[in-house]
């Protein structure tokens, strides 16, 4: 067990070191018809040549839990390159799907940074390092994204249900749960994640007041501005 955890430990650390070098821009795709193409720029700031393998995923939502699945009528060019020090590969994602988009579609563009054969050493680790960009093609005609909120403890952490029944995909950053007097029951800071369009996702989190229930409220930040809401707390 310990040996595994400092296997963890050590590929984490060289993992970060390693994509450190490789800069993606932008980090995050909308694109809105009729226009069909987009560019993401990406540029090696180390000092040793990358490869990189692009694909694109559809991705949903179910029981609460991210899935990618292989997409269709959505493609990139090119689907590997390698990258001088210093220089830019510019990847475009091409919708080739000749119908119009239903609502919002949502995809993932994955950049793996392959390992360098000539770095190979025996015994050792050799890294796969994965990015994940998150793609959207929308309906000129998409509505808004629309959240409600459930809240309920699960053993010493609070379990909090995001619903979207808008039409349009919520990236949530810089999450607060506060009772009415202002004490945080439950927060995290930066990316808290997506919730996709007529989906449900799920966050747990760690609990700062284990014996609080009714009603809270909620502060969070979003792509289109602040998030405010009550909710109550369960048992």
């Amino acid at each position: 067990m310990t040996k595994a955890v400092f296997v963890l430990l050590a590929v984490a650390i060289t993992s970060t070191a390693h994509a450190a070098s490789l800069r993606i821009a932008p980090i995050s795709v909308e694109v809105t018809e009729p226009a069909k193409t987009v560019a993401v720029t990406l540029r090696n700031e180390g000092d040793t040549a990358i490869t990189v393998q692009s694909r694109i995923m559809r991705w949903s939502q179910s029981n609460g839990e991210d899935r990618l699945e292989p997409a269709n009528g959505v493609v990139t060019s090119p689907p590997i390159g390698t990258i001088a020090p210093g220089a830019e590969n510019v990847v475009r994602i091409v919708r080739i799907d000749t119908r119009n988009a239903a609502g919002e579609e949502s995809y993932r563009l994955i950049i793996d940074q392959l390992p360098d054969p000539k770095e190979r050493k025996p015994n050792s680790v050799n890294l796969l390092i994965r990015h994940s960009v998150p793609v959207f093609f929308s309906a000129a005609d998409s509505t808004k994204s629309r959240l409600t909120w459930t809240v309920k403890r699960s053993g010493g952490s609070i379990l909090v249900s995001a619903t979207n029944s808008g039409g349009s995909h919520i990236r949530i950053s810089d999450f607060g749960l506060k009772t009415r007097d202002g004490k945080e029951l439950a927060r995290a800071s930066g990316l808290v994640g997506y919730v996709l369009p007529g989906s449900t996702v799920r966050w747990r989190f760690a609990s700062l007041q284990n014996s609080y229930s009714g009603v809270a409220n909620i502060v969070a930040r979003s792509g289109s501005g602040p998030i405010h809401a009550q909710v109550k707390v369960d048992r």
